[in-house]
């Protein structure tokens, strides 16, 4: 396994002294391939990490531990070296990456730590170059501090970190520390074969802590695949699946639940790299990991529950605001509407007779007024009843909104008064619309017919409101109703009323 096969597994868990404990293991048993190299012999305390940079997008990412000592946060990713090597070495430090893009062979090089460490302290780190040379993929460094490289201990082989494998005549104390360090991370660790049945290595008894009897898991009866939750089974199948077809030497993640002895389901992230493959490059064995992440996925639950709840509780005050809108639309129409007919009110009426006061002086065009009262309307009523008048009314304004243009204002100023704005017209030009409605009253047939006077006014520069408008257009409407009724008067430009035939 290589160093950045180790990194893309390791990188989020464990530091690169992980990676020569678990080859040691790896190859401490019966039948394993021969053994040369040696165990680097620098004080694995002395390790701050490791970190892999990504030669296309430039990005570092590090180790928590690494990430920890440079005060960055866990998990960070950083595009520049600053982070961890002290300003004036950078030069050199990217010497020593130019000098590895160019021979490929691992590389040792020498600096100071940034000021984020606080220590003043030489460290060193070894390079690796990843893929295809001469452009390498990914170049991957182990950071050590500290080293006293006058005190006479061999400096690190790097080549025995990343290609040979450990010797196991190393230095039992140190194996032992390293051990130790496994066993102290969260996280269960594992090389297996492909089915994870036979484990040639763990850092601890993961079937153990989930509270299984050592006998069943000591006779191979258990394997990860009997303890993930029904549900969850097509998740893991899918992850064998990647692990079985893997060629590439990716890093193979899922997450799913598994049952504990006592019934409880929890969540686990599992990691996985092949470790070992035949002559035909087939999958024979895994190297992986396995994380609690229960709370954490109790945390993301509890979020999108949150979130579920907070995108229904605005989807309720928008159907709330709607509601509102629509009454407050309704509450304005039924300011300036008329219930009975449906034709604007006297308030509306005189707003918008207002506004096309100021408009027509301003653009200088024609408007009139035409009041219509309903003849004889009292009488209607007492013949014929309530019902019967105001469903006359309804006819009539019905037959006003039918005759007067789109551009037209048509309402119902009273009981039986009627009011129409006429915009760009003249006044003999709204006498014969009116008179074309007393003709239409007078062809109808039947018992309850009536009859209606109209009065018409147009704006005239004299007029110095709206009022002085209504009030020509009414006293006309006066006068059709002392003339006989059932007729219309135009008011003229000298004042005098002119009837219209």
């Amino acid at each position: 396994m290589s160093l950045g096969d180790a990194q893309r597994l390791f990188c989020g868990n464990s530091s690169a002294f992980l990676i020569g404990m678990i080859q040691s293991n790896m190859y401490d048993r019966p039948g394993s391939p021969g053994r040369n190299g040696a165990l680097w012999d620098v004080d694995s305390t002395n390790c701050l990490g490791s970190w892999t940079l990504d030669v296309l997008s430039k990005r570092l990412t590090m180790s928590p531990s690494l990430a920890e000592a440079a005060a960055i946060g866990s998990g960070a990713t950083t595009p520049s070296f600053r982070a961890f090597v002290h300003p004036d070495d950078i030069e050199s430090f990217e010497q020593a990456l130019s000098n590895l893009a160019k021979s490929g062979a691992v590389v040792e090089v020498d600096h100071r730590l940034s000021e984020s460490f606080g220590m003043r302290e030489m460290a060193r780190s070894y390079l690796l170059a990843t893929g295809e040379q001469p452009d390498p993929s990914q170049i991957v460094g182990v950071l050590f501090k500290g080293l006293d490289i006058k005190s006479g201990r061999e400096r690190a082989d790097a080549k025995s970190i990343v290609n040979e494998r450990p010797d196991l005549g190393a230095d039992a104390g140190e194996r032992k520390l390293i051990r130790e360090m496994a066993r102290a991370l969260p996280e269960s660790i594992y090389v297996s074969d492909i089915e994870e049945k036979i484990f040639s290595y763990r850092n601890r008894d993961f079937f153990g802590e989930l509270g299984y009897p050592a006998g069943v898991r000591e006779l191979g009866l258990l394997s990860v695949r009997d303890i993930v939750y029904g549900n969850d089974l097509a998740l893991y199948e899918e992850h064998q699946r990647r692990i079985r077809q893997d060629r590439k030497g990716e890093t193979i993640e899922t997450t799913c639940r598994m049952q504990s002895a006592d019934g409880e389901w929890r969540w686990f992230h599992l990691r996985n790299v092949v470790f070992r493959r035949d002559p035909t490059g087939k999958p024979l064995e895994t190297i992986g990991t396995i994380q609690d992440v229960t709370e954490q996925m109790s945390r993301e639950m509890q979020l999108r529950e949150t979130v579920r709840q907070l995108r229904a509780a605005e989807i309720k005050l928008r159907e709330r605001q709607e509601q509102l809108e629509d009454l407050n639309h309704q509450l304005a129409a039924q300011a300036t509407t008329d219930g009975l007919t449906g034709l604007y009110n006297y308030r509306a009426f005189h707003e918008k007779l207002a506004e096309e006061v100021r408009r027509a002086r301003r653009y200088d065009y024609q408007i009139s007024v035409v009041l219509a009262d309903v003849d004889d309307f009292k009488i209607f009523n007492d013949r014929f009843g309530h019902p019967a008048g105001d469903e006359r009314l309804r006819q009539f304004a019905a037959m006003l909104r039918q005759d007067s243009r789109e551009s037209d204002f048509v309402s119902r100023t009273g009981g039986e008064e009627f009011g129409m704005i006429l915009i760009n017209t003249g006044a003999c030009d709204a006498g014969r619309f009116a008179q074309r409605l007393v003709d239409r009253l007078n062809r109808e047939q039947g018992t309850h017919r009536l009859t209606a006077s109209f009065g018409c006014a147009e704006l005239e520069s004299e007029d110095r409101s709206k009022e002085d408008l209504v009030r020509r257009a009414d006293d006309c409407l006066y006068q059709a109703k002392r003339r006989g009724k059932n007729q219309v008067v135009v008011a003229s430009r000298d004042s005098s009323a002119t009837r219209i035939i």
